[in-house]
């Protein structure tokens, strides 16, 4: 058989079997007269019992010394394979379980669960700016302080369950990030007023911690208008 023949035989490319020559896994034949190289049926089986190890997930430079069957140490190779495949798995259901979690959440590009039946949040996360705030801080906090994080969703949770309540923090968080310059002070003394009630009724943290908390600060700064910033400085705590 020539290159092809056995390449065919194993269903891999030519490319494939040279490789193979290259690391050692197949020695080459020597070639004959005709400048041809002829590979044997031995040759063949060999190509496959590679290909046949490759295809179980072994990798190619653990193959070499499994080649022959009366010193091979298969069986340790496979023990370790089979728990690196039960690792892999488990980290994949982790992340399908994610990924069926995200799919019913309102805010899905955020680490944030927003149960899709709450209408307050879903009348909110409708407006851009707040759905910028609300993805950017659930990530920062998650990054920053993943306790604080999941006490937080806890607490989202529990309210989803009093759509008055969520409906109204949802009303004045839009209205927050409609202030602007023009923007009354009976407005910004309004808003401030409701959204410290706001706080207080949905039983949210004050204290973040002092890691999330200067990162907060950092980004309110950064994401908010000075309008903002001034309604946000007139909350009483």
């Amino acid at each position: 058989m020539r290159i092809g023949d056995v390449a065919r035989l194993a269903g891999v490319s030519t490319r494939t079997v040279r490789h193979y020559h290259a690391i050692g896994l197949l020695p080459e034949p020597e070639r004959r007269d005709n400048g041809y190289r002829e590979y044997s049926v031995l040759d063949a089986s060999r190509l496959l019992r590679v290909r046949h190890l490759v295809g179980v997930g072994l990798p190619l430079e653990k193959i070499a010394g499994l080649l022959d069957p009366t010193h091979s140490s298969i069986s340790t190779e496979l023990d370790q394979l089979e728990a690196a495949l039960r690792e892999q798995i488990a980290a994949l259901s982790n992340r399908l379980e994610s990924v069926v979690a995200l799919r019913s959440s309102l805010l899905p590009e955020s680490p944030a669960q927003y149960d899709a039946r709450d209408s307050g949040a879903r009348s909110a996360l409708a407006d851009g700016a707040v759905r910028r705030f609300e993805t950017d801080v659930s990530l920062l906090l998650a990054a920053a302080d993943p306790e604080m994080h999941k006490t937080l969703g806890a607490t989202i949770d529990a309210l989803s369950s009093d759509p008055d309540v969520t409906r109204r923090i949802a009303a004045v968080t839009t209205d927050l990030f409609a202030v602007g310059p023009a923007t009354s002070d009976a407005t910004r003394d309004r808003i401030a007023t409701e959204i410290s009630a706001a706080i207080s009724e949905a039983g949210l943290p004050n204290d973040l911690g002092r890691a999330s908390g200067e990162l907060i600060s950092q980004y309110r700064r950064a994401a908010f208008s000075a309008s903002q910033l001034d309604v946000l400085a007139r909350l009483t705590t």
